[in-house]
């Protein structure tokens, strides 16, 4: 749950992360209510992804960067293994969610197991700990020039599942 700019609550929904079946994405109430606006609604699990063939069930981690845009790990059923493993399977990845447009654009090309799936702001940089088949670690997306880095930036031992952004 956020607040944008306009003062508008944005509640990402995830509906049994994909479990049961149902639409995840989120929901708004505008400024000074109290009730979700009947007016939005944006079914992630409905929405086709740009550079990805397959539609994610629910939003793992997010962060808002303003002006409607959310940078995201979302889950996509379709990469799971017939018997899950959640240690092996590589079924997450980030992604540009648009709240205003309603689209979801993928970026770059790494997967990631659920332990890392984590996402956070710096200045004009998005910051992603993905442990992928090839690096654990942080991954960076340049918000200037629309690239994501080929590998971690940072590696790590273990897996990037949170992490908090400290300022000076």
């Amino acid at each position: 749950m956020f607040k944008d700019e306009n003062g508008d609550i944005y509640v990402s929904c995830n509906s049994g992360f994909g479990f049961l079946g149902l639409d995840a994405g989120f929901l708004r109430i505008k400024k000074g209510e109290t009730d979700f606006d009947k007016s939005y609604q944006f079914k992630i699990t409905q929405t086709a992804i740009e550079g990805e063939a397959n539609k994610a069930s629910y939003i793992v981690r997010m962060k808002y960067a303003g002006n409607g845009i959310v940078y995201a790990t979302v889950d996509v059923p379709a990469y799971y293994s017939a018997q899950p493993d959640w240690f092996k399977d590589r079924t997450i990845f980030p992604v540009k969610i648009d709240l205003k447009a309603k689209t979801i654009k993928r970026l770059g090309t790494p997967t990631s197991n659920n332990f890392g799936m984590t996402v956070g702001l710096y200045k004009d940089k998005v910051l992603f700990g993905l442990s992928t088949k090839t690096d654990n670690g942080f991954f960076v997306y340049d918000t200037k020039t629309d690239k994501m880095s080929d590998e971690a930036v940072i590696k790590i031992n273990g897996y990037p599942f949170f992490f908090k952004e400290i300022e000076e």
